[in-house]
């Protein structure tokens, strides 16, 4: 996977969707991942409470191979609902605050400037 500089910003996220709408561009622009967002999650419905917000895939991965993210609240610890834990304690869902979440599970690069 090729590696790429991420922009340094200083920019304050108010909810849990703006970051996944950040993190969800960036993947998508900068690294070439396939992203599959809930239509449900966009428009703002009530999805099933395990669903994760977003889930990966690259073309470099084995085919079939998805990983499954959850956005909280930056600077919070956020709730989850037990399906949710549930997934997360198998390894099924990852948990995810900020850009370099992301990043350290993908190995892609951090930006410790970056300021979620």
């Amino acid at each position: 996977m090729k590696t790429k500089k991420i922009k340094k910003i200083k920019k304050e996220f108010a909810d849990e969707h703006a970051l996944q709408r950040y993190v969800v561009d960036v993947l998508r622009k900068d690294f070439g991942f396939i992203v599959d967002v809930s239509s449900s999650n966009l428009r703002g419905r009530r999805q099933h409470r395990g669903s994760a917000d977003f889930k990966v895939t690259h073309e470099s991965w084995e085919r079939g191979k998805w990983i499954a993210f959850e956005s909280k609240k930056p600077n919070t610890r956020g709730r989850f609902s037990e399906e949710q834990l549930e997934l997360m304690l198998k390894g099924r869902v990852i948990p995810v605050w900020s850009w370099n979440d992301v990043a350290e599970f993908l190995d892609l690069p951090k930006d410790e400037q970056m300021s979620f």
